[in-house]
């Protein structure tokens, strides 16, 4: 249960990292 809510909030995060940093959604995508 907690690791779902840790994983919430990392989400959001890289969600605001990857609109300061577009190159950072380009490696999460090809991480994916």
């Amino acid at each position: 249960m907690r690791l779902a809510g840790n994983l919430s909030s990392l989400t959001n995060l890289l969600k605001h990292k990857d609109k300061k940093l577009p190159q950072l959604k380009g490696i999460k995508r090809g991480s994916d």
